[in-house]
């Protein structure tokens, strides 16, 4: 989804905008051909709003530990407070981990909550996709910065659309802890 052409109306953006509506799109037709129940893909509205406060201070906490006072331009404040989170949390946290969770269970006890090695699998996933970087060239390479951080952030989002069956505490954790240091 990268590197596909792209529409004359994302041609200019800096951000791949279209690959990330794109993921959005392809999992959601994917969570549908694989008939995916709602309490597997967690592709729905949270029972409590309070997850939104707890996922808020995930966020922020997150967005301390990744640095704060990056100078931005506002596509990318915007870029980073939707995209980023809506479609990789659907990806990983919804359909990725929900067809684990099916297959392989959700045996452990984590802060009150049934985790599995789904989330494992899912984290580390998510960890090597944000650290290893192909470019347009094609030339791949690896960026290790931060990948302890990523990779607790993959369990701690895990953990929220586990507590919360839903992954709408996890899409806002992840779009606080990429938007927050665009704007501080």
């Amino acid at each position: 989804m990268l590197f596909t052409p792209h529409l004359p109306w994302f041609h200019d953006l800096k951000w791949n905008w279209q690959g990330k509506f794109l993921e959005v799109v392809v999992f959601l037709l994917l969570a549908k051909l694989l008939k995916l129940p709602q309490s597997v893909s967690a592709l729905v509205l949270p029972k409590e709003l309070r997850c939104l406060i707890v996922a808020l201070v995930v966020g922020a906490l997150f967005a301390v530990i990744d640095g704060l006072g990056h100078s931005v331009s506002i596509e990318t404040k915007v870029y980073e407070w939707t995209m980023p989170g809506l479609s990789e949390e659907i990806v990983f946290r919804g359909v990725m981990l929900g067809v684990l969770d099916q297959r392989l269970g959700r045996p452990w006890k984590i802060l009150g909550v049934r985790m599995g090695l789904g989330a494992v699998i899912t984290s580390l996933i998510f960890c090597l996709a944000h650290v290893l970087v192909i470019d347009r060239d094609w030339t791949l390479y690896f960026d290790g910065n931060g990948s302890f951080e990523l990779l607790c952030f993959g369990f701690a989002v895990c953990w929220l659309r586990y507590r919360y069956n839903s992954i709408v505490p996890s899409i806002v954790a992840h779009n606080v802890s990429n938007g927050l240091p665009c704007v501080l």
